[in-house]
């Protein structure tokens, strides 16, 4: 963050203020969604269920007692998921605005300020083709690989004459003329 404001100390004022930032964030597949992929089905499935095949495979296609056809094993394809799947997205944000003032005398002040907001996001999916989801994936049924970007852009500009004067030391009054342009842009690209 920085900030920065300066004039000649009498009349004249601008000023810069600011900030950015990056975040990272890795999600596992399935997360915050209503789905048999979700991690909490691993938590919600039966106990006599075990997520792992005695060879250590995860159990997949088995229900319970060993019958495919029959409670199928929801928490190992979620917890297969989970651990060979991936979800994850980078963010910069930068925000930004500058001003100047400019007193003409005692009563007239003009203001000039102008700001933006940008946002980009770098997003990836990834489902291993090795796992059951990963096989159950159309087209071709061998996983699947998705990136996007999406970038969001607020711009606003701002123009003030104020007029303002006391009257008999005890009336104040205050005027303004003002014009404002706010502009929102977005734009994004995907593929998988």
């Amino acid at each position: 963050n920085s900030k920065i404001t300066s004039g000649n100390g009498r009349n004249f004022r601008f000023g810069i203020n600011s900030s950015m930032s990056f975040n990272k964030t890795s999600n596992i597949a399935g997360e915050a969604g209503v789905f048999t992929n979700n991690p909490f089905f691993a938590a919600n499935t039966a106990p006599v269920l075990t997520p792992y095949n005695p060879d250590g495979s995860y159990a997949v296609n088995q229900g319970l007692f060993g019958q495919a056809a029959y409670a199928l094993n929801y928490g190992a394809r979620a917890l297969e998921q989970t651990q060979e799947g991936a979800r994850g997205r980078k963010q910069i944000k930068l925000i930004s605005s500058v001003f100047s003032e400019y007193d003409f005398d005692d009563h007239f002040t003009a203001r000039v300020m102008g700001g933006v907001d940008f946002t980009q996001n770098n997003s990836t999916t990834y489902t291993n083709p090795n796992t059951y989801y990963g096989s159950t994936t159309n087209p071709g049924r061998s996983g699947s690989l998705g990136r996007s970007i999406a970038n969001w852009t607020s711009l606003t500009t701002n123009a003030r004459l104020s007029y303002k004067n006391t009257f008999d030391d005890v009336h104040n009054f205050s005027a303004y003329v003002l014009g404002e342009y706010v502009g929102r842009f977005r734009e994004s690209l995907g593929y998988t």
